[in-house]
């Protein structure tokens, strides 16, 4: 038993370090949704910051990783981020509901703003 005690952290650890990509689409004209969820930038950490949706626990990190909290109801199944340079994407987890994934490389660079919904 202790064997297997000594090995549960490594294996959490490893677990936890990798997650699929997200599916995602690049478009110039992404089409808004009524009832959208609004998303607020947060900087409190002079190191990190991240985008969190005003309604649940949907986040976008600085490292590029994201969370999805889609409930088949109100919360976030797909996220869409609109960039400075105009373009737009929609991002979901490879679940198409809930989970971590990760944005395509600087998929989290440059956000100008970002909606949700499920």
């Amino acid at each position: 038993m202790k064997h297997i005690s000594a090995l549960f952290p490594l294996v959490s650890a490893a677990s936890v370090a990798h997650a699929d990509p997200c599916t995602a689409y690049r478009a110039r004209h992404v089409m808004d949704v009524e009832g959208a969820i609004g998303w607020r930038f947060y900087h409190d950490n002079p190191d990190h910051w991240s985008w969190n949706a005003q309604k649940g626990d949907a986040v976008i990190q600085d490292d590029g990783w994201a969370y999805f909290d889609g409930d088949g109801r109100h919360l976030t199944a797909t996220i869409k981020v609109v960039y400075n340079d105009g373009t737009q994407g929609l991002y979901q987890a490879p679940s198409g509901r809930e989970g971590w994934c990760t944005l395509p490389a600087g998929g989290q660079m440059e956000i100008q703003n970002v909606f949700s919904w499920d």
